[in-house]
């Protein structure tokens, strides 16, 4: 990654401001424009950030080529949510954790994130109250697909898949656990929206189900499952949430491993949006992830094998040696991915493509698999 000449701190809003940005940015050599282009513009936002695709085509050519621009607005505030305010740094959170894994070109872990261009600014120490600005390579320019759009597309997810991926998830936590890398602030804030908000916010989850008639499903699946398990589950999503900066594997934790942020390029698997990176437990990555493919399996005919994919998790640990309860880890594991199964349903997270039986279903396995003494799949 190139360092920029000028830091340009400005709020990018409109489509236009994007694309002068990446512009600027080429003049100084930091991207490259091809000539005599046409310009595209994809908003690409997720619900805190703004984020662009912007692409330049050759118009002679043909050439593409297409850049990720992600900006975090003015003080962590977006015009959606003005009363919110996120922290200022998780996008250099977010850079920080793609650094950890730029340098290790001759490794099996050389695609696991994608390449930085630029970012403003370039760590979390320095002080920026404007703009957070990261530019990474498009992974759809390079044939990369996120794991939900193979389910949804029906295109075939490469052959032992999730073995490949638990074992990457593996290699990466692996290359951080020597030493307490990270204390993210964001990360720590977004935590018990994984693991106790539909218990906590039930009143305002059930108003809101209320409020559109197409998800009023949810607020009879929320009351029943609320009826049965809260006592029984609540006290394990707290002693989950206590015990994340004191599990004996503690590793760099990308800490929002959905179906969106796991891509497959080509027969690897890459992960992007770390801004919720943190160091803690490892349950959590393989936990999430977990959630993820037992949520697309019951949408999919493809094979999402939990099993695979936490025999791949497993395995580095037993190579490297790693002195772990490995069933108290696959336990931990099933937790996590119930609760994370359980917000995805009842909480505002939720999984809109989930029909009311699969999430019945699916809420059912997620009670099961918190509560089970055994770490049987």
């Amino acid at each position: 990654m190139k360092t920029a000449v000028e830091q340009t701190s400005i709020e990018l809003t409109t489509d236009a401001e994007f694309v002068q940005f990446c512009r600027n940015l080429g003049e100084q050599s930091l991207l490259e424009i091809p000539a005599n282009t046409e310009v595209t513009v994809e908003n690409i936002s997720g619900n805190i950030n703004r984020v662009r695709r912007v692409i330049f085509t050759d118009a002679s050519t043909q050439t593409k080529q297409s850049y990720i621009i992600k900006t975090l607005p003015a003080e962590g505030r977006l015009e959606r949510y003005p009363n919110i305010i996120f922290p200022k740094d998780r996008l250099s959170y977010e850079h920080q954790y793609y650094q950890q894994f730029a340098s290790q070109s001759n490794s099996r872990l050389q695609n696991w994130t994608p390449q930085i261009f630029y970012v403003d600014p370039p760590n979390v120490s320095q002080k920026q109250t404007i703009l957070q600005t990261l530019v990474t390579a498009d992974l759809e320019q390079m044939n990369a697909r996120a794991l939900k759009t193979f389910v949804s597309t029906g295109a075939a997810i490469p052959k032992d898949f999730c073995h490949t991926f638990g074992y990457h998830l593996g290699l990466a936590h692996l290359l951080n656990n020597k030493t307490d890398l990270f204390n993210n602030p964001a990360a720590a804030e977004n935590r018990p929206y994984v693991l106790t908000q539909p218990f906590t916010e039930s009143v305002s989850l059930f108003e809101r189900w209320r409020s559109q008639p197409s998800q009023q499903w949810r607020c009879t699946l929320q009351q029943e499952f609320l009826d049965t398990y809260k006592d029984q589950l609540y006290p394990i999503a707290q002693d989950l949430l206590a015990r994340f900066k004191e599990d004996p594997l503690q590793v760099l934790t990308h800490g929002d491993l959905h179906c969106e942020s796991i891509f497959i390029r080509g027969s690897e698997p890459t992960v992007i949006d770390a801004e919720l990176c943190d160091t803690g437990a490892a349950w959590f990555d393989t936990g999430m992830a977990a959630a993820h493919l037992w949520m697309l399996s019951a949408v999919s005919t493809e094979r999402l094998s939990i099993s695979e994919f936490l025999a791949g998790y497993e395995a580095v640990l037993i190579e490297a040696g790693i002195s772990i309860s490995l069933p108290e880890l696959r336990q931990n594991t099933l937790r996590l991915a119930g609760f994370e199964i359980i917000r995805r349903i009842i909480g505002t997270a939720n999984m809109l493509y989930l029909a009311a039986h699969h999430a019945q279903q699916l809420l059912a396995l997620a009670a099961n698999k918190i509560a089970q003494k055994e770490t049987l799949l």
